[in-house]
């Protein structure tokens, strides 16, 4: 029986894309250096294992030069001493030219080509980014919100702070509590409907357990309606709140992270908190 092989094509165009969507450098070294087909000779090119062992070193040679291409990195192939290709790496790190541009942002994700021609050096090799991403400001929190899961949130301008409330064991050693997310009164951006102030706000939840394992962001959008006389009475540093439902692994501790947008003033900002 045939052995069966996977397509990864998918997988490594996804890597691409999210390289390029990050601003980073691919730069793949191919360490089995030059790799004759062992046991065949020049005679055997049309015997089907070497023809076979020649398509697989292709697939993975060419799957190496496409990551480096689109992300305008380098490929170092079929040879025993990259030292060669390290220093030209070193070479692209410590020197190279910044080119900046501005478009008229869509809102959504879209991808634009880039083309940097020479046209008084058309003999030259020019390597660089082919295209650049333009996210969503929803894919950008999402984005933002899996990297806080793991590291510090950073600046909060919008003094967002999260706390977990009354959470309850279930059966399948499940827990079920309520996130709350609170922000200053002060901080919201506010329009006026007859005698209610309204606020519209966009969240995006992330979770992550103390396995690693992680579920995708999720995405609410909440409107806070305000009366104006209590705006008008409001204590200083008053806050306002957003009550979530939550449901977590048992004996397990997690790491919340939560993005919240001002839909009127475009502001961001980002809170974690670890629930035991």
């Amino acid at each position: 029986a045939g052995v069966a092989h996977r397509d990864f094509s998918a997988q490594f165009r996804d890597l691409v894309s999210a390289a390029i969507g990050r601003g980073v450098s691919l730069y793949a070294i191919d360490a089995s250096g030059l790799s004759p087909l062992e046991g065949f000779g020049a005679g055997d090119r049309y015997v089907p294992e070497a023809r076979a062992s020649w398509v697989s070193m292709k697939n993975l040679q060419e799957t190496l030069s496409f990551m480096a291409d689109e992300t305008g990195g380098l490929a170092v192939l079929n040879t025993n001493d990259v030292s060669g290709g390290l220093d030209r790496v070193r070479d692209d790190v410590l020197s190279y030219y910044s080119l900046g541009y501005q478009i008229e942002l869509s809102g959504e994700n879209l991808k634009h080509r880039i083309l940097i021609e020479l046209p008084e050096r058309p003999t030259a090799q020019v390597r660089y980014r082919n295209t650049f991403v333009e996210k969503s400001p929803l894919t950008r929190m999402r984005e933002r919100v899996l990297t806080t899961l793991i590291r510090d949130p950073g600046p909060n301008g919008m003094g967002v702070e999260l706390s977990a409330l009354d959470a309850t064991s279930k059966p399948g050693r499940r827990r079920d509590l309520r996130l709350k997310v609170s922000l200053p009164l002060a901080n919201l951006t506010l329009r006026t409907e007859g005698s209610t102030r309204v606020a519209d706000l966009q969240l995006v939840i992330g979770l992550r357990d103390s396995t690693g394992r992680e579920s995708s962001p999720q995405e609410v959008t909440q409107e806070l309606r305000i009366p104006a006389t209590e705006i008008a009475h409001a204590a200083p540093g008053q806050r306002v709140a957003v009550v979530l439902p939550l449901r977590i692994r048992d004996r397990l501790q997690h790491t919340v992270a939560v993005g919240v947008r001002d839909l009127e003033s475009g502001e961001t900002s980002y809170a974690r908190l670890v629930v035991e």
